[in-house]
């Protein structure tokens, strides 16, 4: 759980954006799927996938480590540390962009991984 938490932190705080390098694949790909059959898919869907993705794993750790009856634990520290992370993005990454929809997004990932 701890290098979990280590590694989204490393993540989530890295100064340069985490797609920079793939970003122009990445928008081929949200090109392609556009010309093909679903014209209202946006960049923005596979950011937000990416970030529940991310917190999956640490809601399912969470409750390896705390217990199943503590899902709701787990779900509140996940969602907190991804508001804290908002947070330090906002304040100390210009290259970043803070939003209240990752930590939703956040949030639901630990959800998810905490009652799956």
């Amino acid at each position: 759980l701890v290098a979990y938490v280590a590694l989204v932190g490393l993540i989530t705080l890295t100064p340069d954006s985490v797609d920079r390098g793939v970003y122009p694949y990445l928008m081929r790909g949200v090109l392609f799927v556009q010309h093909h059959g679903i014209p209202g898919f946006r960049y923005s869907m596979i950011e937000e996938v990416a970030n529940v993705a991310l917190f999956a794993p640490l809601g399912m750790l969470g409750v390896l480590a705390l217990g199943a009856p503590r899902w709701w634990l787990v779900v509140l520290a996940g969602t907190a540390m991804s508001a804290s992370v908002e947070l330090a993005q906002g304040a100390f990454l210009p290259a970043r962009v803070a939003s209240v929809t990752d930590v939703a997004a956040n949030g639901a990932g630990a959800l998810l991984g905490a009652t799956t």
